[in-house]
């Protein structure tokens, strides 16, 4: 079977729609721990500031992130209590919003398509709202696409060189919950 010359050029389409993941960086090393009082306030800050960088972001992740910004070595239960009181108090204020596993920035409609190639993430912490945007913007960029071709297209574009069943299992579903 001869792919089309449309599916042909689509091994590039992934390059169009998306941009490198950026990673929050803080501008300066916290010290101490999260979860101590006199860090409550700058743990709620850092909390609002990754979401603002990275949303969506998985609450795994977020967690990951504020561990790193205090420059501590290992998520401890203790680290995952201060940073889930954390966001609880960031989203009362208004500063970020929580959909299932994932942290919004409250002012995002729309995701940004972020490639994650060489980060080794499980393709199960991509919000599928950016899984929608990735399939949504190659099929207007590459109309006419496959199902399979479109999913395979999908995946590059969030960085995953190699479909796997997982990947492609998880795409498809995050697709078919949103209708599409």
């Amino acid at each position: 079977i001869e792919r089309s010359d449309l599916q042909k050029e689509a091994k590039r389409v992934h390059e169009l729609v998306s941009r490198p993941y950026v990673k929050y960086v803080p501008s300066a090393r916290l010290y101490g721990h999260p979860g101590d009082d006199f860090n409550w306030n700058k743990t709620v800050d850092v909390v609002a500031e990754i979401v603002l960088a990275e949303s969506p972001i998985h609450a795994d992740d977020l967690c990951r992130r504020v561990r790193e910004a205090f420059g501590l070595q290992r998520t401890s239960s203790r680290i995952q209590e201060a940073v889930d009181s954390a966001k609880r108090r960031a989203e009362a204020q208004g500063r970020i919003l929580t959909r299932g596993d994932f942290l919004w920035d409250p002012a995002m409609k729309e995701p940004l398509v972020r490639s994650r190639q060489d980060s080794h993430v499980d393709v199960e912490r991509i919000a599928p709202e950016e899984v929608l945007a990735a399939a949504r913007q190659i099929a207007d960029v590459a109309p006419g696409l496959t199902r399979p071709v479109l999913v395979e297209e999908v995946a590059r574009s969030l960085g995953f060189q190699r479909v796997t069943d997982n990947i492609e299992r998880y795409l498809r579903t995050a697709l078919q919950r949103q209708n599409w």
